[in-house]
């Protein structure tokens, strides 16, 4: 059995949920979700839910387990104690349930095909990173060259060496800023290839799509599966997980998908499926809550619906090159906004 560990707010808990049906599509049960909640109401939410899988811990029995973190608390902002957090529900997964390995999971993820085809690229290492393939690549890497987003962790003496090595530099110091190489929780992942031997980059370019490399990639099925291939070497590969990075769903029911429009391949092999999904699944949480939408604690929309409309009679007039989409629940189906 493959456990996974994720952390979320109660706005991502809706994509946590669309992430969690993409690993019963592809695992069947064959999995747990170690579920950290970063607030009081996913906790209940998700007792409450009792989806099968999944076990819910809460932030305080987190900060139980590593008092540090309240030593640093106070000097930091929701998201960068969220960050600060990150390799600490690694090392509470391992240890309190003695976990032979876990795979930490940005909440934000869509699996299309079972993550044991990347999980075999590991042999004898510890520790499996990706990277972030930026396309078109740039120099600077202000968030570093690895991303934070699918780390498997084996308990051992190795893989722990690692884990708390960068444990003990995030409570030090974990920042939304730039500063000598660091960058919150991820810059630190730069130099683990050359520092650590037990250290392993993941060469499947199917996994760790994202928006800040989708236009190096050609998109399609091929048999059902939904495939890539790379403009710059020909190589092609089996979408493994793609990143929705940067989408936001807002309190008024739009979507801001992060990703330009001129994409239309992505939009509609990728982007399009994955909104759907997350309609179906907040409409399944509020059925079963029985709670309002503005509960879920969405991004504020802060203009009036006069300005939203106003803004999109502009842009159908005077259409800007890289649009962003949004999404509006209307009459059973979805109207795709430029």
């Amino acid at each position: 059995m493959t456990n996974y560990c994720l952390m979320t707010t109660a706005n991502y808990l809706t994509k946590a949920l669309v992430l969690y049906d993409s690993l019963v599509e592809v695992c069947a049960n064959d999995f747990t979700l170690y579920y950290f909640t970063f607030d009081d109401s996913t906790y209940d939410y998700l007792i409450k839910l009792d989806y099968k899988n999944i076990i819910p811990i809460s932030l305080n029995d987190l900060e139980n387990f590593s008092p540090q973190l309240l030593n640093v608390k106070v000097k930091r902002t929701t998201w960068e104690y969220f960050f600060t957090c990150s390799p600490q529900i690694i090392d509470f997964a391992l240890k309190k349930y003695n976990l032979d390995s876990v795979i930490y999971l940005d909440a934000d993820l869509y699996f299309y095909k079972n993550p044991s085809i990347v999980l075999n690229e590991m042999n004898n290492h510890s520790v499996l990173i990706t990277e972030h393939r930026y396309y078109p690549k740039i120099e600077k890497m202000p968030q570093g060259k690895y991303c934070v987003q699918f780390i498997p962790f084996y308990n051992n003496k190795e893989g722990n060496i690692i884990l708390n090595d960068w444990k003990e530099k995030c409570i030090e110091w974990c920042y939304l800023r730039e500063e000598e190489g660091k960058w919150a929780d991820q810059g630190y992942l730069n130099d683990w290839p050359e520092r650590f031997n037990s250290v392993k980059v993941m060469k499947n370019e199917g996994a760790g799509l994202a928006s800040w490399n989708v236009s190096g990639y050609d998109f399609e099925y091929d048999n059902e599966n939904l495939t890539i291939k790379s403009k710059e070497t020909g190589r092609k590969f089996d979408v493994v997980f793609y990143h929705f990075h940067g989408l936001k769903m807002f309190t008024n029911g739009l979507i801001h998908t992060g990703i330009s429009k001129s994409f239309n391949v992505a939009y509609d092999l990728v982007y399009k499926n994955y909104v759907e999904k997350l309609a179906k699944k907040e409409s399944e949480i509020l059925k079963k809550l029985k709670i309002p939408r503005r509960l879920l604690n969405y991004d504020i929309w802060k203009e009036s619906w006069l300005i939203f409309y106003l803004k999109i009679i502009r842009r159908i007039i005077i259409p800007k090159k890289d649009d962003s989409i949004y999404l509006k629940k209307l009459n059973s189906r979805y109207l795709w906004l430029p």
